[in-house]
Parts: structure tokens; C-alpha cells; sequence
């Protein structure tokens, strides 16, 4: 399975990453490495190009043939989700006369498929696709759970909701996948994209269980809202305001990513170690003003600008950006910078 894959190079990764940390030098370069020939491999096993996305699976001929049989069976009713079964059914030919040309299959449009993107294994154009073909497999709720379920007119699963008698994921979007495809798309540089799938989160107050946002888990709501929070704080802290602590070494790099459409935002009180930063942004025309305040003194801000930021003012003095970065310390920093077009 795909998902145990990417998450043993996320592992091998961190490890790598601890070790740095740690001065371990040759378990730094070991740990690297691992979890770098894994990505390779990944990406050279998985990738499936007729779908703009990652297998579901590796198996054998024999054993996929029963997988697609049970999804054609089971998965794909008549008249709900008949491109599932136009699909399965090419691929199943190809499959019997030796024609498929890939490793590894899709059968369930599983979420997993989209993993390497929301961990930032694959590239850029990659990532694109399959963002783009994502949206075919949302409603305004979200992502299914399983892709395969998406039925033809989407609308059957925008009206109102109605609990089955007994707990089942069919037909279910999940939280879940939706905060994957938010954070795959700030993270490739896709913030207003990433504030649709955040939006398609929102949608879903009070759509079960009263208050919450929908959860599915354990019985379509759930009091928990660990997918929400990682669907909507990860894009908007850790990508629109674009903050990356480094808190053991009092250093925090800020870069700013906000959507088009967002002309004012403010973040309070951001805990990050023994130090509280609070970040005010707006947006005028193409003048942006952001005030960072810390608590504590003595923290490097490293500040990052894009290439289409020109004439850059730290409070008020006019300074040159050395590799897109400017730098600062000091408990309430004004910047100041011009967005080119």
C-alpha cells in the first residue's frame, strides 16, 4: 500500500533530520539517504500517468484482477457511479491481455494516492495534475474517503444529510483527504486553491453532529476535529503566514503567502517555544504592510520575499534582500514591500 510507503520515507526522514540535530553525523547521511533512494524509488514505482496520480497498490496479475472484481461487484452501482465502472472495466482488459504498462494499480481512487504530493515528493508539475484532478473527486463537503464512490452528478451528495442505518464509509467525504489537498496545494505554491478545500471544510458545520465541523469518525460527527485542525491551521499558519519555527535555535523564518483575495489577516499569540509571535498583514493596491511582534528578545527573523517583491522597508529603512531573505531581530518589526505584477 502507497501510504506505507510514504510514510516510512516521512520517518526515515525526521530521523535523518533528528540526527542533524543531534551532531550523530553518520546517522544523519544514512537516514538521509535511505529515505532519499525510497522517494526515488516511489516515484519511479508509483506514479501512474494515464491518472495524473499515484497507484493504490502494488500486487500481483492474479490478485488485482480479484481486487478489480470485487470493486466492480461491490463499489460501482448502476446509475450512481458509472464512469467507475467504464474505468475498472478498461483496466481489467488491459490487465487480461498484457497490455497494462504500470506496476502499480488504481482501483479505489484511495487518498493514500495523494500522499507524496502533500509530503512534497513530487514535483511541481505533478503536483499541478494532480490537483487539478482532485477536484473531480470533491463535493462541496470534501474529499471522498474513496474516490471510487464519486457519483456521476455530484449533486446526489450536496443536499441534505441523511444518516444510513448503519455506519458505513461509502459515500462519505472525509476531512481527512480534504486537509491533504489543502496542504498539497499551499505547499506548491497554490494558496487560493488551498483556500477552496479549506472552505469545502467549512461547509460542513453543523452538517451532523451540531457545532462541529464533520468528522465522519466514529459516527458521521465527531466532537475530535484533529483532521479539521490540520486542514485549516497547516495552510493558514504554517503556509499563508508562512511561519517554520526553529525553536531550539530561538530562529523563525516568515514567509508570507497569502490568497488574492485577502486584503487584511492577523495571527495572535503564536506559541512557539518560550516566545509568543503575533503577525499583522494587509495588503493594499500592491503595497503590503506585515508587523511582526515577539515577546521575547534576542529571536532571529528570517524574512522571506518572492521574486516579484521589489523595494523593501525594515521600519521604515530601506533594505536589499541577500537570497530572497531579510533578517531581523527586535520584539515589533514593521515590514514594508512592493508586489510587482
Amino acid at each position: 500500500m502507497l501510504d506505507v510507503q510514504v510514510n516510512t520515507f516521512k520517518f526515515l526522514e525526521i530521523l535523518g533530520k533528528m540526527a542533524t540535530i543531534f551532531n550523530d553525523r553518520s546517522d544523519a547521511i544514512a537516514y538521509t539517504q535511505k529515505s532519499q533512494t525510497l522517494k526515488e524509488q516511489i516515484n519511479k514505482d508509483w506514479w501512474i500517468e494515464s491518472e495524473n496520480r499515484y497507484a493504490d497498490f502494488i500486487t500481483s496479475k492474479d490478485k488485482a484482477l480479484k481486487i478489480i472484481d470485487s470493486a466492480l461487484n461491490k463499489r460501482v452501482k448502476k446509475g450512481r457511479n458509472d464512469w467507475a465502472g467504464i474505468k475498472l472495466a478498461g483496466l481489467k482488459e488491459q490487465v487480461l491481455n498484457n497490455t497494462y504498462p504500470d506496476k502499480g494499480y488504481v482501483v479505489y481512487y484511495n487518498p493514500s494516492g495523494y500522499q507524496p504530493m502533500e509530503e512534497g515528493m513530487t514535483d511541481t508539475l505533478r503536483a499541478k495534475q494532480m490537483l487539478r484532478n482532485a477536484s473531480f473527486f470533491t463535493n462541496k463537503y470534501g474529499g471522498y474517503i474513496t474516490g471510487i464512490e464519486r457519483p456521476d452528478d455530484i449533486t446526489l451528495d450536496e443536499k441534505k444529510f441523511q444518516k444510513d442505518s448503519v455506519f458505513t464509509y461509502n459515500r462519505a467525504v472525509m476531512p481527512g483527504v480534504t486537509a491533504g489537498l489543502a496542504q498539497a496545494a499551499v505547499r506548491y505554491g497554490m494558496p487560493d486553491t488551498a483556500l477552496a478545500f479549506v472552505h469545502k471544510t467549512i461547509h460542513s458545520f453543523s452538517f451532523a453532529t451540531p457545532g462541529t465541523i464533520y468528522e465522519i469518525s466514529p459516527d458521521y460527527g465527531m466532537f475530535v476535529q484533529a483532521w479539521n485542525v490540520t486542514g485549516i491551521n497547516i495552510p493558514l499558519i504554517h503556509y499563508f503566514f508562512g511561519i517554520s519555527p526553529e525553536a531550539y535555535k530561538k530562529e523563525i523564518t516568515i514567509h508570507i503567502q497569502m490568497p488574492l483575495t485577502w486584503t487584511y489577516a492577523n495571527l495572535k499569540n503564536l506559541i512557539i517555544g518560550n516566545n509568543l509571535l503575533s503577525i499583522h498583514y494587509s495588503k493594499e493596491n500592491s503595497q503590503v504592510l506585515c508587523r511582526v511582534q515577539s515577546i521575547q528578545p534576542g529571536w532571529k527573523i528570517h524574512f522571506v520575499v518572492d521574486k516579484n517583491v521589489r523595494e523593501i522597508f525594515i521600519n521604515k529603512s530601506l533594505v536589499a534582500p541577500v537570497h530572497h531573505q531579510v533578517n531581523f531581530t527586535g520584539t515589533d518589526t514593521t515590514v514594508q514591500y512592493m508586489l510587482t505584477r
